[in-house]
């Protein structure tokens, strides 16, 4: 569990830091991207080796049909989270297409996984990702939707995605994770 909650606040502090304390990220130029990419790997470490070795209260086990209804929902997450670096035609109406993709991941995961080291982890990501959305919002009050990109960005994007899908697909099996509900 100690694991799991420093792993969290690890990742919650990092991406926090540049709306708490803007002076000191400003200061820091560049370095601070790198500081961010760097505590949010090791959070991701912490979280996953934390939950993994949480032996917590299991509340309930998702039936299958939740099982297989997550799997196209977590594609369309995957997607938005992709998408927004190509600037595709969904993104483009949306202010923050990551966050949501973090908050429709983080959701899904709740409903999956029915333990306390499921709510603790799902649940702390998803309101840290609405947060994250509360206060760029206080600070960048003027977003504008963007432009409709051109088609390339949209099959880009789901080529990615599918690319992304296989590769966490094959990580969670990594980690003795099953995505499909088997095993």
């Amino acid at each position: 569990m100690k694991l799991l909650l420093l792993g969290l606040a690890l990742l919650v502090f990092s991406h926090y830091f540049k709306r708490l304390f803007p002076a000191i990220h400003t200061k820091m130029g560049p370095s601070a991207k790198v500081l961010v990419a760097l505590s949010a790997f090791i959070a991701i470490f912490l979280m996953s080796r934390g939950y993994g070795a949480w032996d917590s209260t299991v509340y309930w086990i998702a039936p299958m049909g939740l099982v297989l209804l997550a799997i196209p929902v977590m594609f369309f997450a995957i997607y938005l989270f992709v998408a927004s670096g190509a600037k595709t035609r969904i993104t483009s109406g949306m202010q923050h297409p990551q966050l949501t993709a973090a908050m429709i991941w983080a959701a899904t995961h709740l409903f999956l996984a029915g333990s306390a080291a499921g709510f603790v982890l799902f649940g702390g990501i998803f309101i840290w990702a609405w947060g994250q959305m509360v206060l760029i919002n206080r600070s960048e009050s003027t977003w504008q939707p963007a432009k409709v990109w051109p088609f390339r960005g949209e099959a880009r994007s789901l080529i990615a995605t599918a690319i992304v899908f296989a590769a966490i697909i094959l990580v969670h099996g990594w980690m003795g994770a099953s995505v499909f509900g088997f095993g």
